[in-house]
């Protein structure tokens, strides 16, 4: 098994448009924007946490809403993890693989 199994198709190809639209990204992106609003701030900082800080607690809500044994318990969290190890891995990839918007 290798990652190039697991690789999407390659970005969109550029445009005219498409490059004002990242302009627009970058503007509203940029940390000290003054051009997004007090919610589009808020709703940035809510989408900030990535990662096992983000995910973590809601699969331990799950575990504990359905009751499970601690060896259910353990297994799922095994599982939940190893999804998002291969998730990573396929992104990586693909951000290596095309190198794109990287420079």
């Amino acid at each position: 098994m290798t990652t190039r199994q697991f690789r999407p198709g390659p970005p969109i190809a550029l445009t005219p448009s498409s490059g004002h639209r990242l302009h627009e990204i970058k503007d509203l992106g940029c940390q000290a924007s003054t051009k997004r609003s007090a919610r589009q701030t808020e709703d940035a900082r809510f989408w900030l946490i990535t990662g096992p800080q983000s995910g973590d607690p809601i699969v331990r809500q799950l575990a504990k809403a359905k009751e499970m044994s601690v060896l259910d318990c353990a297994r799922f969290m095994a599982l939940v993890a190893v999804a998002a190890a291969d998730a990573g891995i396929a992104v990586f990839d693909a951000k290596y693989q095309y190198d794109f918007w990287r420079r």
